[in-house]
């Protein structure tokens, strides 16, 4: 995955001219946005966004909503997710394959079910095209719950992955999260009341050049025993930072004794705000005792059937990353982990090493100003820049001690005029970068979308 290839730094200025929208990542930044609008008969307008390409690595989307040539705009930033795009002229994209990377099975605990134990969790898949040449608008939906337990499971509140691309070759994960915290007030009765509640769901594929590609999966419901045996946390860390449009890591350390067939999940708490807090990697990072070496460096996967934890027991470290999509969000985070201890899953229960999100706050600063401010006639040339023509500039700048992602520009065309320009001359911003753009003539809100 990827987008436009340039990290920006703190306090960096960067100058577009803004094709009403343009999408880049910027971290640790600031940046400016010059907007051409061209006055002619028909009321024309030109923006297009200039920086040097080095300084360019990905888009998110900043949306003008006001209506006329003012610099006193409401801009509002909107997070998006985009991939890198190689461009051939014959296309012959493989068969996609889309492979399980968790557990379907969700655990309750035998003694505890309720808000002591897990009440939801995340399954995890890496979708793969498997040819040589790319495919397009590419879109991952999850579909769910159907059957006679259908109820007790809640889908996912984010439900779509859309990718511009997916080069020939490539791999990307994706995340979603399940609910299943009621389940715990429905009990069978008997010996494990809360085992064996299924549902199924889909995971469909769809792109410009492939027919869509279907995994049909069903989740149910088992006990854990819980026990001083496996999946101990021993220290979890979030952060640093909680803004809008990071991505947030979570470093978690766990323990596990003489163990097979190990999982891991990154929290547990019911209504969880996925929505918001969309995960989007994990990584083995480290091991220690007697840990395979072999794991470290394994990627977004959340279940090792074949890992083995010989006596003595070790720790193992997971990295999850986190995008945060949403403004004011505050989140528990209790991690956890299971493995076979005998014959049967156990874990030692929800840490109490919990951390708590603070509220995520706009971590990007927005400033406009225009050059003219006013025409005399439609056809004068006030600004320098040629008859009708006016230049805005936007400045966004990132104050934050953490990266920002930009993926995707929006703006709203004031009523008078029209789009006169889709990419300008000294654009950074391009077709050969752009996944989609507006069409010249078009009015209202225009968007600019990075690959």
């Amino acid at each position: 995955m990827g987008n436009f290839t340039k990290s920006l730094n703190r306090h960096d200025q960067i100058v577009f001219q803004l094709l009403t929208g343009s999408v880049l990542r910027f971290r640790k930044v600031s940046l400016s946005l010059l907007i051409l609008i061209l006055f002619t008969s028909t009321h024309a307008v030109a923006l297009n966004l200039t920086k040097n390409p080095s300084e360019i690595s990905s888009f998110t989307s900043i949306t003008d909503s006001e209506n006329e040539l003012n610099p006193d705009y409401n801009d509002v930033l909107v997070f998006d997710n985009l991939l890198l795009s190689k461009k051939d002229s014959e296309i012959a994209p493989g068969p996609i394959t889309i492979t399980l990377t968790s557990q379907e099975t969700l655990w309750i605990d035998a003694n505890k079910c309720g808000a002591e134990g897990p009440q939801g969790a995340w399954l995890s898949y890496v979708v793969t095209n498997t040819g040589t040449d790319p495919i397009t608008g590419v879109n991952i939906t999850f579909s769910g719950f159907t059957g006679t337990n259908a109820s007790f499971f809640e889908s996912p509140s984010d439900l779509v992955r859309s990718f511009s691309e997916l080069a020939g070759g490539a791999s990307v994960p994706v995340y979603y999260y399940v609910d299943y915290s009621i389940v715990c007030g429905n009990s069978k009765g008997g010996g494990n009341p809360f085992t064996g509640f299924n549902a199924n769901y889909s995971l469909t594929v769809s792109s410009n050049e492939l027919a869509n590609k279907t995994y049909n999966g069903t989740v149910v419901t088992a006990e854990l025993l819980t026990a001083n045996a496996a999946g101990t946390v021993q220290s979890t860390v979030l952060g640093p930072g909680s803004y809008v449009g990071q991505t947030l890591t979570q470093s978690v350390t766990y323990s596990f004794g003489n163990n097979t067939n190990l999982f891991f999940q990154p929290a547990a708490e019911a209504n969880f705000q996925d929505e918001c807090l969309r995960l989007i990697g994990s990584q083995i990072t480290a091991v220690s005792g007697n840990v395979s070496t072999g794991l470290v460096g394994q990627k977004n996967r959340l279940h090792f059937p074949n890992a083995d934890v010989a006596g003595g027991g070790g720790t193992i470290s997971v990295t999850y990353s986190w995008e945060v999509l949403c403004e004011n969000l505050a989140q528990k985070v209790s991690p956890w982990a299971a493995a076979k201890s005998g014959q049967k899953f156990k874990y030692t229960g929800i840490s109490a090493l919990n951390t708590f999100l603070p509220p995520s706050l706009q971590g990007i600063t927005i400033a406009k100003t225009v050059n003219p401010t006013f025409f005399t006639s439609p056809s004068a040339d006030a600004g320098g820049f040629g008859a009708g023509i006016a230049e805005w500039t936007v400045t966004l700048t990132n104050p934050t001690p953490v990266d920002i992602v930009v993926k995707q520009i929006n703006d709203v065309i004031p009523a008078c005029m029209t789009l006169s320009t889709v990419f300008a001359p000294s654009s950074q911003v391009t077709s050969g970068n752009s996944s989609s753009a507006p069409s010249i003539g078009n009015t209202g809100t225009v968007s600019w979308v990075g690959k």
